[in-house]
């Protein structure tokens, strides 16, 4: 996982099928294709519309190696968190909230990108994250492992993510599709419920007009980038009534992009820390040391916000990120 040079794209991702389709009794039934609307357990062999590529699961998986760190917290949030018997591609980048604890007895098969070789000694049976870098799709399902994409994270490995979605549409369909594939359905839709109802009570209680302006920003290694309104902390801001001063990037998040950050001036900035084991303090250090930033009114009014990179990933915390951000702008920050 590579989280700074590609924020993934977001797909509409088919789901499960209805219980008329999928109740029948034939001991060898023909694949199923999950249809968008449906909420039961999958009837296997299933197959599943991934990132815009068909995937095909014979059996119902039972061991799960991650990719990066959303997969665990998806994964946790669906109910599904122990299928997992190894994880990979964290880069030193530590799990948030509670899905820390849940895996803190799965090995870490490596903290770089997985090869072929790691994911077959992991034992698992699919391949769930935010993409592959030292191998190829093509190779794992040759190997026998189903391989999934979070959804968030359509285009990471293919370094089209910064000219696609991400949005909280995201984490409703990969809680969705997760419970479906482990037949943890209630879990799953119980937790979609819940964020929906807590990012709908966040909006109801910020209700903001618009006239506050912020920017996100973060870095990889010692590059800036700012995010888009492809990007989900656009949704974030919009949920709060936050102008996002690039909202016309069409983007997820575009590099080097100091001199258009300077130039628009935002009330605040929401810097992303996290990365690569950066900790927010890191990240504020390498902010403030950039050339031009001083005059500009989010440092002149000590108004930058901290967020936890977990806070804006598409993932359930996301939701927590948006009650963090709202916290934050009323402190003034």
């Amino acid at each position: 996982m590579r989280p700074g040079r590609v924020l993934a794209a977001v797909t509409t991702v088919a789901l499960a099928c209805s219980l008329a389709a999928c109740g029948g009794n034939d001991p060898e039934p023909a694949a199923q294709t999950a249809p968008s609307s449906g909420h039961a357990a999958l009837s296997f062999p299933a197959t599943v519309s991934n990132c815009g590529a068909d995937v095909t699961l014979d059996a119902r998986p039972q061991a799960v190696l991650t990719v990066g760190t959303t997969a665990p917290s998806l994964l946790a949030a669906a109910g599904a968190a122990d299928r997992v018997v190894g994880r990979s591609g964290e880069f030193g980048t530590p799990l948030y909230g509670p899905a820390a604890d849940l895996f803190d007895d799965v090995p870490i098969v490596t903290s770089d990108d997985p090869t072929l070789e790691n994911l077959l000694g992991s034992g698992a049976d699919i391949v769930i994250g935010s993409g592959l870098f030292a191998t190829t799709a093509a190779d794992v399902e040759g190997a026998g492992l189903a391989n999934l994409l979070v959804t968030g994270e359509c285009g990471h490995d293919t370094g089209t993510g910064d000219e696609a979605s991400t949005t909280f549409e995201a984490i409703w369909t990969d809680l969705s599709l997760y419970g479906q594939i482990f037949g943890t359905s209630d879990v799953a839709n119980r937790a979609v419920t819940d964020l929906k109802a807590r990012l709908t009570a966040a909006g109801e209680a910020a209700a903001g007009s618009g006239e506050l302006t912020a920017a996100g920003a973060y870095f990889w290694g010692t590059e800036l980038s700012v995010t888009g309104r492809r990007n989900i902390l656009h949704d974030q801001l919009d949920t709060l009534g936050v102008t996002d001063v690039f909202a016309d990037l069409d983007k997820n998040y575009a590099e080097g992009s100091l001199e258009e950050l300077i130039g628009r001036d935002p009330d605040v900035i929401v810097l992303s820390y996290g990365l690569d084991g950066e900790t927010a303090e890191q990240a504020k250090a390498k902010l403030l040391a950039l050339p031009g930033v001083a005059a500009m009114s989010a440092i002149r009014n000590d108004r930058v916000v901290l967020l936890d990179y977990a806070l804006r990933n598409p993932e359930p915390a996301a939701v927590e990120g948006v009650d963090f951000l709202a916290e934050a702008l009323d402190r003034g920050a």
